[in-house]
């Protein structure tokens, strides 16, 4: 009874210090918002679980409506969040860190209950039985310790939408738990109890896969960890057994069903349509993923984490050669398990619960390529293994324990830090951002978070670097709305075209974009958008509105020019009135007016305000020359070489300019450069009389063939 009443209190003592542990190092999330996927399944893009009265009916339709589908009582408890506490971060990290906090509790039940059964191995097995309990009670609590404080669960418990990661892991584990329980009871002759349990058993394991797909490996471990640990590892030549193997095998086959499906091969390949990877990238890549994710337990050093990798992908073996030795650990991970399995058994369970967990989602289904929630439920036996291993090494108590902790004491203090950069989702996608520099998608959502918080300059800034990298139409969409603050009217509406021409339809835009060239000073094309507005929604009433308002004012004012000059006065810091004022007084031959509205502009204009201020530049510059100001319009189109290197246009004109002047060399080098940059109007080219003097050049005739042939 004393050995008992010592032994509860000593797991009770372990369990405060765990739970302590992870309220520590989590203490700094409780306020952090909601990010990526977040959003997607939790606050704005769901109403599904946006429950508001807790009845029947609300949580069938989150766990049956709710995103993404077949996931349904992780909807459930995000619909109980919302219910309880709305939109507050709060109440979402309390309830997460409490199922990591329990889900450690359990996986403290299982290691003890392994350990145990690993200690009653017959006396002719080579492993060396564990006999003490309280050398159990101290295992399981290091190793627990080392999991609940890894810095690479913080995308499973800091990240909010990943409670579907560690609520399927609770289930798992449980299930777990509850199966062992049953066996053991089963084997002191306690068939009703152990019958209990086992269908106990059945029913969290039915929760687990009803939370994330993963937990579909459940039904073969539970048939692996009964052959490890139960059965000895003898072969299955019983019809017990047999049926038992059968059943688990059954049952991983209609998991895969509800899933994937009556044809899921077809289910796979169509999910390979929407990537950017095939399948074969895919599972060569894989092999290095887990390598990486293997080195990741190792040292998980905060530098090295974060929600959205751009992990490069394999293309062979040898592409890169990483790939090979990524095979080749697997592989001798794979003989380990063989090689260990009668003298060190536990060891053995412990790797292929590493590589078999991981299966689902690091082999042919056509998801992302990475995330470091994936390790959640993999790296619990990891961390069995190194404490038990160590323990072996160092022959236990006196060593290990300072160690273990000490370890502990680095990781929890990295997980600490981790969490410190999910503090506002700026910080977070900044650091996203800085780590995988060359994905389009951190930056996307950088710009978004700092649109949010309204610095639109900076938006703008992750914006376009982001479109540098990969063009995406929302991209442009909320570009054009920080265009729009910023009161950059003219690249507002080119940003809200771009979108519109990748088939980018969102409720608005077609509104958004007549606001905005009404302001350009683009009248008749904000009166079609307006009249696009009406065509989709005629109840749409300030369209209307502003449509008869911008109508009634251009009867008004009669002309173009007088209606622009009446603006101009409404609106006297808009740029963007006097330069399409310029352009119609340059079209009707009044270059001296068009001249003055175009210095207007530039001397109230700074570079920054990128488009209008090139489009100005191009436009004085052109005016010069054709008045003969050549100095003046080399100048001007210098300065836009230098502000934009990127763009032909003034390099093509400047050459025009030095052929005239009859610098052969200085015009061939620039016309060179734009040729480099992209020009390509062959025809514009045959017809410029600025260049008839050096056209007969050979440099010459070798540009135009190679404008020709692209």
């Amino acid at each position: 009874m004393i050995l008992n009443f010592l032994s509860v209190w000593r797991t009770a003592v372990f369990w405060a210090i765990l739970c302590l542990a992870g309220v520590i190092v989590y203490a700094n999330t409780f306020h952090a918002p909601f990010v990526y996927d977040d959003i997607n399944y939790i606050t704005k893009n769901d109403p599904n679980v946006h429950m508001t009265e807790l009845s029947w009916e609300e949580l069938q339709t989150a766990a049956l409506d709710g995103k993404p589908r077949n996931r349904p009582l992780a909807n459930v408890s995000f619909a109980l969040n919302y219910y309880f506490g709305k939109e507050n971060p709060f109440g979402y990290h309390v309830v997460n860190l409490i199922v990591h906090l329990a889900t450690g509790l359990l996986l403290f039940f299982l290691i003890r209950m392994t350990l145990s059964l690993t200690a009653s191995l017959k006396p002719g097995e080579k492993e060396k039985p564990l006999t003490q309990d309280i050398e159990a009670d101290w295992m399981a609590f290091l190793a627990v310790l080392i999991w609940l404080v890894h810095p690479v669960q913080t995308n499973a418990v800091t990240y909010m939408v990943q409670r579907m990661t560690s609520l399927a892991a609770f289930f798992y584990i449980l299930s777990m738990v509850l199966y062992i329980k049953g066996r053991l009871a089963i084997q002191k002759n306690r068939g009703i109890k152990g019958a209990g349990y086992l269908c106990a058993c059945v029913l969290t394991g039915v929760c687990a896969v009803f939370t994330k797909q993963n937990a579909g490996m459940l039904p073969v471990f539970i048939l692996l960890y009964e052959w490890f640990f139960f059965q000895d590892l003898r072969p299955f030549r019983s019809r017990r057994w047999i049926f038992a193997m059968l059943a688990a095998i059954l049952v991983f086959c209609v998991i895969g069903y509800v899933y994937l499906g009556g044809h899921p091969l077809d289910r796979i390949l169509s999910a390979y349509q929407r990537r950017e990877f095939t399948m074969g990238q895919r599972v060569l890549t894989e092999l290095r993923v887990i390598a990486y994710y293997a080195g990741l337990m190792v040292f998980p050093q905060p530098n090295r984490l974060l929600l959205d990798h751009d992990y490069p992908l394999s293309d062979s073996l040898a592409a890169p050669f990483t790939t090979a030795l990524s095979a080749g650990m697997i592989v001798g991970i794979l003989a380990a398990v063989i090689f260990l399995s009668r003298r060190y058994r536990l060891v053995a369970f412990c790797l292929i619960w590493f590589l078999g967990n991981l299966l689902i989602e690091s082999s042919i289904i056509g998801i992302e390529i990475i995330y470091e929630h994936r390790l959640y439920l993999p790296s619990m036996m990891i961390c069995l293994m190194a404490v038990f291993l160590l323990s072996r090494w160092l022959k236990w108590k006196r060593r290990v324990i300072p160690i273990v902790v000490s370890v502990a004491l680095v990781f929890g203090f990295w997980t600490y830090e981790r969490n410190h950069i999910w503090h506002t989702d700026v910080w977070f996608w900044r650091d996203v951002a800085k780590k995988s520099p060359q994905k389009a998608r951190p930056l996307q959502n950088l710009a978004y978070s700092i649109q949010q918080d309204g610095c639109h300059q900076k938006a703008i800034k992750y914006y376009q670097a982001s479109l540098s990298i990969e063009k995406h139409p929302a991209v442009y969409f909320n570009l054009g709305i920080s265009f729009m603050h910023q009161k950059r009217y003219i690249e507002a509406a080119d940003a809200y075209l771009n979108a519109l021409k990748m088939g980018y339809q969102t409720s608005g835009i077609h509104h958004r974009l007549a606001h905005a060239l009404s302001l350009a000073g683009e009248f008749r094309a904000a009166i079609d958008q307006y009249q696009n507005v009406l065509k989709q929604n005629p109840k749409n009433a300030r369209a209307r509105d502003q449509l008869r308002g911008l109508i009634q004012f251009l009867r008004g004012c009669r002309t173009p020019i007088a209606c622009l000059s009446q603006r101009i006065e409404q609106q006297p810091e808009n740029m963007a009135l006097r330069f399409k004022r310029g352009v119609m007084f340059e079209k009707r031959g009044a270059l001296d007016t068009a001249t003055a509205d175009y210095n207007y502009v530039l001397s109230k204009l700074s570079p920054s305000d990128r488009m209008l201020y090139l489009l100005t530049l191009n436009r004085l510059a052109m005016v010069y020359s054709r008045t003969g100001r050549m100095d003046k319009a080399r100048k001007l189109f210098a300065e836009g070489i230098r502000l934009a290197p990127e763009r032909y246009q003034f390099y093509y004109n400047l050459a025009a300019l030095w052929a005239v002047k009859g610098n052969t060399r200085r015009s061939l080098n620039l016309l060179h450069k734009a040729v480099e940059k992209g020009f390509s109007d062959l025809d514009q080219l045959k017809r410029d009389h600025r260049f008839d003097d050096i056209r007969d050049l050979s440099a010459f005739k070798r540009m135009a063939a190679a404008i020709r042939n692209r």
